[in-house]
């Protein structure tokens, strides 16, 4: 309803008599809210991460990665979920593109360093993350689930990872108790440092690499954004963005070059 209001016209919303309600989720597109990556490329990405899955030769982890993967729930949220709600890829099939950076950047050092492990690099590097899809929740906005606030992704992917190693053994299938701690070590200890949140210290070359991969694309991706996001306000070729490494602001560069 329109009324006047102080000589002002004001807007009147009721839900009963003005023909408004709230939408049903399957009734909208939370593309139409949200930032999100095209439904093509988010198709793409995941190619990539069929083809790594196939290249998983430890029989144990081979079979613990298609228990996720071979779940069509797991595969959507997989798919699309943000990997945060500020900083980097922040958007619907960001934790997609962020997972799919840390993967190509531990292939590339896997290639460097022969006596890396590669199975079980992979294998942390396609799982390090899976927390987050129970951690946030999207719809109109990205928020924190329940879960994500009083758990968080580290430990949650964890026990989740923990949870399907069980059920194979149930199922009469072998994993070594030895290969469950390297791969939960890599997932408690991808943050790097205490003060980032994670549990554990690296103190496996393939958990230092997976930490640092996840350290390498987070930040590149989040510099990325905070230029676009600064070319927004300003046509200059020099602004001021707050670090909060540094507890200050700093200078970065716009321009073209």
């Amino acid at each position: 309803m329109v009324e006047n209001y102080e000589d002002r016209l004001q807007i009147s919303v009721n839900e009963n008599t003005g023909g408004v309600r709230k939408c049903t989720p399957n009734e909208y597109d939370v593309t139409d809210f949200l930032p999100a990556l095209p439904e093509d490329r988010i198709e793409e990405l995941f190619e990539v991460v069929k083809k790594e899955l196939k290249n998983i030769q430890n029989e144990p982890l081979k079979k613990l990665v298609a228990s996720f993967f071979n779940d069509a729930e797991f595969v959507k949220m997989y798919m699309h979920s943000p990997s945060a709600i500020s900083r980097h890829h922040n958007y619907v099939g960001g934790n997609l593109e962020h997972t799919v950076g840390v993967v190509r950047l531990c292939q590339n050092i896997s290639e460097m360093y022969p006596s890396v492990n590669k199975d079980l690099l992979l294998c942390g590097a396609l799982l390090h993350d899976i927390g987050k899809l129970k951690e946030y929740s999207y719809g109109a906005a990205i928020d924190v689930s329940d879960e994500g606030n009083f758990i968080g992704h580290i430990v949650i992917g964890e026990q989740w990872i923990r949870e399907k190693i069980q059920e194979l053994r149930s199922s009469g299938d072998e994993f070594p108790k030895v290969l469950e701690h390297q791969l939960i070590h890599i997932i408690l200890s991808h943050h790097g440092k205490y003060e980032w949140g994670s549990p554990k210290l690296p103190k496996l070359l393939e958990a230092c690499i997976v930490h640092q991969a996840d350290l390498m694309d987070s930040q590149v991706k989040n510099y990325i954004q905070m230029i676009e996001d600064a070319k927004k306000l300003t046509d200059e070729d020099w602004t001021f963005v707050y670090d909060s490494d540094a507890g200050k602001k700093r200078a970065i560069f716009l321009g073209e070059y």
